[in-house]
């Protein structure tokens, strides 16, 4: 069975030696794993448009327990972050906090809007890593029911104290130059 989703990939792993094993955020699944067969071979097939953070409208195919990117279209590319080390270390830092706090198709839409929220504003505002990040932890920790109040300023020692409680261990902070 084929369906299409529309996707921010905030993971991409080469298995297999020529398969990519792409993490998608998206705003039906939630985050969930597709299967590219042949994509980290092949130049033509998927032509860029499989890199960290685009934004895509892919085919899947559902059949098998892992599904499989047939194709995909891509629907944003967000150019400051492949050409911005602090851009780049911002939105990896953003996508890992999605992978740790959700479980696989876990549908959380505001979530979803967060993060293509925060990608823009990265591409946008490029000297505000610091105000972008703490924007994100703010409502993602409002998302997840961790505040009462996603416009509230929290201190960094208390987003970190929270989010170190809820996920179990801290992320590494983004190495700013």
């Amino acid at each position: 069975m084929q369906k299409k989703v529309n996707g921010i990939i905030i993971q991409n792993k080469v298995i297999f030696e020529s398969d990519r094993l792409i993490t998608l955020l998206s705003l039906e699944k939630g985050r969930f794993n597709v299967l590219a067969k042949y994509a980290a071979k092949s130049k033509k097939r998927f032509a860029g448009r499989l890199l960290l953070f685009n934004e895509i409208a892919a085919q899947i195919n559902i059949k098998n327990k892992l599904p499989q990117l047939l194709d995909c279209h891509l629907l944003t590319h967000h150019s400051v972050l492949s050409s911005h080390y602090n851009a780049l270390c911002l939105a990896g830092y953003c996508a890992q906090l999605i992978t740790k706090i959700t479980i696989e198709y876990q549908h959380i839409p505001k979530l979803y809007h967060c993060y293509k929220t925060t990608l823009k504003n990265i591409q946008s505002n490029p000297n505000n890593y610091q105000v972008i990040k703490k924007e994100f932890e703010t409502s993602l920790l409002y998302i997840e029911g961790l505040t009462h109040n996603s416009t509230q300023p929290l201190s960094p020692t208390i987003i970190k104290e929270k989010l170190h409680d809820y996920i179990g261990h801290n992320i590494p902070e983004p190495q700013w130059l």
